[in-house]
């Protein structure tokens, strides 16, 4: 190799490392940034879970039973993702519903379940 050929691979070299550097630096202005909060509910005895796009709130069944859901399911996670690409990751809110909260005469909300040690007030 003569060295002609040795400076004009070693001023690509320097032009592609230039064009690197531009290329780094637009994508970190323009790449992703803040976060999306997902949460799923896993509900007892149920297979699999739900995932909502907004905070579950406690909704109320005929027979006095209490269950966790939010109002905006995301059904399609890949599809999401990639409407919500501008986002630089996702966290996710873990719930679990074991289906045994009630309401008593008194409006305060107590689980039914054996241990009967988890108590919340005004449930909304």
């Amino acid at each position: 190799m003569s060295s002609s050929e040795v400076v004009d691979y070693a001023q690509e070299i320097e032009s592609l490392e230039q064009s690197n550097r531009a290329l780094m630096k637009r994508l970190l202005q323009e790449g992703p940034t803040g976060w999306v909060t997902l949460f799923r509910v896993s509900c007892q005895g149920q297979s699999g879970s739900t995932i909502y796009a907004d905070t579950p709130k406690w909704r109320s069944f005929d027979n006095g039973k209490f269950h966790l859901e939010g109002r905006k399911v995301i059904s399609n996670l890949t599809l999401f993702r990639e409407q919500e690409a501008s986002k630089a990751f996702l966290v996710c809110q873990d719930y679990i519903c074991d289906g045994s909260v009630t309401k008593k005469a008194t409006d305060n909300f107590e689980t039914t379940n054996d241990r009967g040690n988890w108590k919340k007030n005004h449930l909304s």
